[in-house]
């Protein structure tokens, strides 16, 4: 079990592994626009600050989507964000 912490709103969560960050965040009531839900749009960016080996490799549509936003190493795409590994992951919805 993985430890989500969300900076910028101040809450924190537990997340079993294979649950994403997209599903964590509604499930703390953090609002963030979501378009797609499958990697597509690009709209769920998040940064991540800290735990990023406790998350999944990104897929080639991520990749392919985070390139077009001229994205930093640190920014994920919350819908394709699963949790993997036990440890604590730090979240920044404002970036």
């Amino acid at each position: 079990m993985a430890r989500i912490v969300f900076a910028d709103e101040g809450k924190q969560a537990k997340a079993d592994l294979g649950v994403s960050l997209r599903k964590i965040m509604n499930e703390c009531g953090i609002r963030m626009r979501f378009a797609c839900g499958d990697g597509r749009c690009g709209i769920c960016l998040v940064r991540i600050a800290r735990g990023m080996e406790f998350l999944n490799e990104p897929s080639d549509r991520e990749k392919m989507i985070l390139e077009l936003l001229k994205s930093e190493p640190d920014k994920r795409l919350a819908c394709q964000c699963i949790v993997e590994g036990d440890g604590e992951i730090v979240v920044s919805t404002q970036h």
